[in-house]
């Protein structure tokens, strides 16, 4: 008997509008995930930021998710033996994170790479200008960030 499979994906048309890559796993099974997770995912997608622009939000966010939110209270470390900061928590994140974020010139820049890589939310959001300067704004944070991170 021959087994007949249909897609769980629909369409190849639904697969290419919402960018859904599918990907097969070195033990030899298909995977499949929705690239576009988040507004920093679309802008990337559509070309509107090329990938140094997209790797720099990327590290941005990190350093947003474990220092701009980190909780401002001591972790009491019972271990006895002296380490470096660690940058995934503490102080040391959040110095990563203010670090980055002072590398960013201008109120405009800062408050568009917030919104779109921070909070998740689309350039058409901002009440700053037009949509071209806002993309602008956007792409001018993030390679402010790329430098900052030494992206190339």
């Amino acid at each position: 008997m021959t087994e007949t499979r249909t897609s769980d994906l629909g369409t190849p048309e639904f697969v290419a509008k919402n960018a859904i890559v599918v990907s097969v796993t070195q033990e030899g099974r298909r995977q499949a995930r929705n690239t576009i997770q988040n507004p920093l995912d679309w802008y990337h997608i559509k070309s509107i930021i090329d990938r140094r622009q997209y790797d720099a939000g990327q590290r941005f966010w990190l350093a947003f998710v474990n220092g701009g939110t980190a909780p401002k209270y001591v972790i009491t470390n019972l271990d006895p033996s002296p380490r470096s900061p660690n940058p995934s928590s503490g102080e040391g994140a959040e110095t990563v994170y203010k670090d980055a974020i002072s590398s960013i010139r201008g109120i405009k820049e800062t408050k568009a790479v917030m919104h779109v890589v921070c909070y998740g939310e689309m350039l058409s959001s901002l009440n700053i200008c037009g949509i071209n300067r806002r993309t602008h704004y956007l792409k001018s944070g993030l390679d402010d960030l790329a430098k900052h991170f030494g992206i190339r």
